[in-house]
């Protein structure tokens, strides 16, 4: 085997590799793609900055990241930044059995829903609905 030098993957015969087309994000691209179970961790993250100033970001993992050897631990960090720079964030931890995930779309069960939630019904209930319920002692707030 002979190692290759690390480079940007920005060709069109790295996209066809990869079975991905330039600046067309396909929904099966956020499906989970490893085993939930340790030493695995898959992530999913996503920001935007709305036409108000307000910055939003949205972070969901498998598990912590700085503990991959532990079982599956869902996590999902919301942070928000108002117009007026003042900012926050929220974490909640469903319980494994509430997250679901296949190889063409992230699911997240809450207990308030009887049907799978993807990750754009997720951010559009943050943007503008109700927020998701937090876990008896999952909230936290960092500066």
């Amino acid at each position: 085997m002979h190692p290759e030098p690390c480079r940007l993957a920005d060709k069109p015969e790295d996209y066809a590799h990869f079975n991905l087309e330039r600046r067309q994000i396909q929904q099966w691209e956020d499906g989970i793609r490893v085993d939930t179970g340790a030493p695995n961790l898959e992530w999913w993250y996503c920001d935007v900055d709305l036409d108000d100033g307000t910055g939003l970001a949205v972070l969901f993992c498998t598990k912590d990241g700085t503990r991959p050897n532990q079982p599956l631990q869902p996590q999902l960090e919301i942070d928000l930044t108002k117009p007026d720079g003042t900012r926050l964030v929220r974490s909640w931890y469903p319980k494994p059995e509430e997250f679901s995930a296949s190889s063409d779309r992230m699911l997240l069960l809450s207990g308030r829903h009887e049907q799978p939630v993807s990750a754009a019904e997720l951010l559009q209930a943050i943007t503008r609905g109700p927020r998701p319920t937090p876990v008896e002692g999952g909230d936290s707030r960092r500066s």
